[in-house]
């Protein structure tokens, strides 16, 4: 269950980042495809997040073995959150229509994500040791 919880929420925080890229992509571009170094550069942009996050939960696994117990349900949905990111974002440049629509949102739940995060760790801070 935890893993399936991290997984929702990883997603939902990194494809809004991604739509953020992308719709910022989209304004500088006016939605032209001829700048394609630019295209290319905000994909790299909005996956770039998520694969760096997967590399250092391996890095992780690796350096820190005790560490990971405490943080497997995150660490083991991170890999199956980027390969849903990476599909989104290109969605989102190729059917910009879908980003349209989703926007707002991605905008809320992202915000409902953060809140989440924080009373869990006001939750956690105030347990007794």
């Amino acid at each position: 269950m935890a893993t399936l919880v991290a997984f929702v929420l990883q997603t939902i925080v990194a494809v809004t980042l991604s739509a953020l890229i992308i719709t910022y992509t989209g304004y500088m571009t006016s939605h032209n495809f001829g700048y394609i170094f630019a295209w290319i550069v905000g994909v790299i942009a909005a996956i770039y997040p998520m694969w760096q996050t997967s590399s250092r939960a391996r890095h992780e696994r690796l350096m820190e073995p005790e560490g990971y117990v405490a943080k497997a349900a995150t660490h083991t949905a991170i890999p199956f959150a980027l390969l849903l990111s990476v599909s989104v974002t290109l969605l989102f440049v190729f059917r910009p229509m879908i980003l349209d629509a989703l926007f707002y949102w991605l905008l809320l739940l992202t915000g409902l994500v953060y809140l989440w995060s924080v009373v869990s760790i006001i939750m956690i801070a105030r347990q007794p040791k």
